[in-house]
């Protein structure tokens, strides 16, 4: 349920999305407004950038409980699990943007195994980074973007990494438990579709069921059923973008079937699959 807005009832709380298909790629942008969702922990796969307006709540990120005050930048990169739990006399209203890799991969050419796009934390303060981001959100949203919205969006991709990013640690060594994890994730990635067992996975990694949980838990921020399904809604996300029917998408990355799936994905994304299809289909109507 959405939350209200304290000065009585609001028709535009909720969630919308808008997607627009640029010359440099496809980008989600988002909208949530006195939004009551709590987003358990989970990570995508592309980058999530925005700026917080009012009320909002708490980001949990790497054990750490962070306070989405009002017009801080909220960024995370993928893979990064977070959480997300609203104040619930208010919800969330901020906006957003969900570029792919590939996006921002362009936007920092050849500067890009030089940049990092890891980032500390996910929330902090640089007012006209904020002030940059709501005006590319802007001019992204209208109906046909022009040439300065695409650089505005590159703009901000770079100012971003330049300034907030930090390089990952490279580790030169990979432990026994590192690897068995590396492995257990490249093994759902292929076997996302298909009933995937504890005693299977641990057999492919070549250790004990109790041991890949617990290493699997520390590494990546969640459980391998819990990854497993992650994997599987930024899957069917896609299938959903390229004009795969929701049911269709639901069947062919191992859902029980389309209510699952409608359940699975608003818990992370906050909005319906439907919503994305919406979506999609207004993009390819404007023709951008």
């Amino acid at each position: 349920m959405n939350a209200a807005d304290p000065n009585g009832f609001d028709p535009l709380a909720g969630a919308y999305l808008h997607r627009v298909q640029l010359s440099i790629g496809g980008i989600d942008l988002v909208r949530f407004r006195y939004y009551a969702h709590s987003f358990p922990r989970h990570s995508h796969d592309f980058f999530t950038i925005g700026v917080f307006s009012t009320g909002n709540g708490h980001i949990g990120h790497r054990g750490t409980s962070w306070a989405a005050d009002d017009g801080a930048i909220l960024a995370v990169a993928p893979d990064e699990v977070h959480t997300a739990e609203p104040r619930r006399d208010r919800g969330w209203t901020y906006t957003a943007m969900y570029p792919t890799a590939d996006l921002v991969a362009r936007a920092l050419g050849d500067d890009h195994a030089g940049v990092s796009t890891c980032f500390p934390t996910p929330i902090f303060r640089d007012d006209d980074l904020a002030t940059r981001i709501g005006n590319a959100q802007r001019e992204l949203m209208q109906a046909s973007p022009a040439l300065a919205a695409e650089v505005a969006l590159l703009d901000v991709l770079r100012l971003l990494s330049e300034r907030h990013g930090a390089r990952p640690v490279n580790h030169e060594r990979i432990s026994t438990v590192s690897r068995a994890v590396c492995v257990a994730r490249e093994y759902l990635h292929e076997h996302f579709a298909n009933p995937v067992k504890l005693a299977e996975l641990a057999s492919v990694c070549h250790t004990s069921p109790y041991h890949l949980v617990r290493s699997f838990r520390d590494a990546v921020g969640m459980p391998p059923h819990a990854y497993l399904t992650q994997i599987r809604a930024n899957r069917a996300r896609d299938l959903i973008l390229r004009g795969v029917p929701v049911s269709m998408a639901a069947y062919r990355c191992g859902f029980a079937d389309q209510s699952h799936l409608t359940r699975t994905f608003k818990r992370i994304f906050g909005v319906t699959p439907g919503a994305y299809v919406s979506a999609s289909k207004r993009a390819s109507t404007r023709g951008n």
